[in-house]
């Protein structure tokens, strides 16, 4: 089943837990991709939180997938920052 960022929104921290532990992982997108920071998971103010930090901070992430690299869209600073490497391994 797929869910949408509203769904996610709603669910408690538990529910998010259960949920990405029981995933399969997809394979490493490349390009652009578009972000909701989930903060205060199942409360009433996670939605409001999530869109401030949209409308402010964080944009999202672009994926290489051909050199494993991640790397955060930063509206503050109109930057890419917080380099990360991606994989697929066991977890």
């Amino acid at each position: 089943m797929a869910y949408d960022v509203a769904q996610l929104l709603k669910m408690s921290q538990n529910e998010l837990d259960e949920l990405f532990t029981k995933s399969a992982s997809g394979e490493i997108p490349d390009g652009e991709a578009e972000g909701t920071a989930i903060v205060a998971p199942g409360t009433t103010y996670s939605l409001d939180i999530a869109t401030f930090i949209n409308q402010f901070a964080w944009q999202g992430k672009v994926f290489d997938s051909k050199k494993g690299v991640l790397k955060n869209r930063i509206r503050l600073f109109g930057l890419n920052a917080i380099i990360a490497k991606v994989y697929k391994a066991p977890s």
